[in-house]
């Protein structure tokens, strides 16, 4: 049997090693690696092809049950169930050079270690706007039986829409401020106030890192208010300049007050940096989308942020697989139905905060 697909010049088998060359290197390296592999050459034409017939097929399949094919619900309630999303920009054709994608990323902490379980990391990328990529998460967030999660934990830039999404998703998800942005913010406002090579600035940082790391915001907000007199007895610009710094940082630790207890979350051993999406970042779309040079047609763009995400969810493997499956479940039995309540689907009633991850360790 040669398992044809149903479009296409290759066996299912085949097109499933087309596919993994295609989504790791430009065509024409993978052209020229696979013959160092195999006897029979291919072009770079029938790598496109590749891309675009599985891409498409990924984007038709219902998203619910991609994410079950891709990785099966795991059969216990996470401990800790952690949630990062993050936009990065991607280069385009016409007339709009730079298009942004939406990049998710779920993964579960192990109870003993507070470490990531190994293998549950579950990745999400969608070139387009938040209407697409909210429901995306969405079913992925079903599929890793959030509702069940002992905690759940959203790390996060300070975005506003970042929040407005982890409102809709994760109503009771404890939100955390990624502290790297914190100290940065805090940063630039130092060499605003300070000067750019102001021997003070390390003192400034250090300061900063303390008042951060007691996870009391309000301490941080009275010293900042401290050095308006100061700001004030500048001149001309360097007045302006430095009063705006400082209300632009105190206006961010403001809004994001309740999600910088970081001596808290830090006795709960939960996640405060966001390195795991900055690296997923990388891995994810950098290394295959962003090489030099490299400007992608808007379609395309979308299959391949698609596939990529399921290429590191599932591996190398089983990822076509689980595409096909996918397709074919949608083709027969349509999209999952899940009951929402308006555009998004809600948590079950109650509170996942800090005290649940105590909850968690006495059962």
């Amino acid at each position: 049997m040669l398992d044809l697909p149903e479009e296409g010049e290759l066996t299912a088998e085949m097109e499933k090693r087309v596919l993994d060359f295609a989504l790791n290197d430009v065509y024409g390296e993978c052209a020229a690696r696979w013959a160092l592999h195999y006897d029979e050459p291919i072009s770079e034409n029938l790598l496109r092809r590749v891309v675009d017939r599985v891409g498409r097929e990924c984007e038709a399949a219902d998203q619910g049950r991609l994410q079950q094919e891709l990785k099966p619900p795991a059969e216990e309630a996470a401990h800790v169930l952690v949630i990062e999303v993050d936009g990065s920009q991607l280069p385009i054709r016409g007339a709009e050079p730079w298009k942004e994608a939406k990049v998710g990323l779920t993964y579960r902490q192990d109870p003993d270690t507070h470490r990531p379980v190994k293998g549950s990391a579950r990745y999400l990328a969608v070139v387009g706007g938040q209407a697409e990529f909210a429901p995306a998460l969405e079913e992925a967030l079903h599929i890793e039986n959030i509702d069940a999660a002992y905690s759940v934990v959203w790390v996060g830039d300070g975005a506003p829409s970042n929040w407005t999404l982890a409102d809709q998703l994760a109503p009771d998800a404890v939100q955390i401020l990624d502290w790297y942005h914190a100290l940065e913010h805090a940063m630039t406002c130092g060499k605003v106030l300070l000067g750019e090579d102001s021997p003070w600035l390390p003192a400034w940082q250090a300061r900063a890192e303390t008042l951060l790391a007691e996870g009391d915001p309000e301490a941080m907000l009275e010293e900042l208010m401290a050095c308006v007199p100061l700001a004030e007895t500048r001149r001309g610009r360097d007045r302006v300049d430095s009063l705006a710094a400082l209300d632009d940082l105190v206006r961010y630790y403001r809004n994001n007050t309740h999600r910088m207890k970081y001596r808290l979350y830090r006795e709960h051993h939960f996640p405060i940096g966001s390195g795991a999406i900055e690296s997923a970042h990388k891995h994810l779309l950098q290394t295959r989308m962003k090489r030099a040079g490299q400007r992608w047609a808007m379609r395309n763009a979308r299959k391949m942020a698609r596939l990529r995400a399921a290429y590191r969810t599932t591996g190398a493997l089983k990822v076509h697989g689980a595409i096909r499956r996918a397709r074919n479940a949608t083709k027969e039995r349509g999209a999952i139905k899940r009951e929402r309540r308006g555009s998004f689907r809600y948590a079950r009633q109650g509170v996942r905060d800090l005290n649940s991850a105590e909850r968690a360790r006495s059962n």
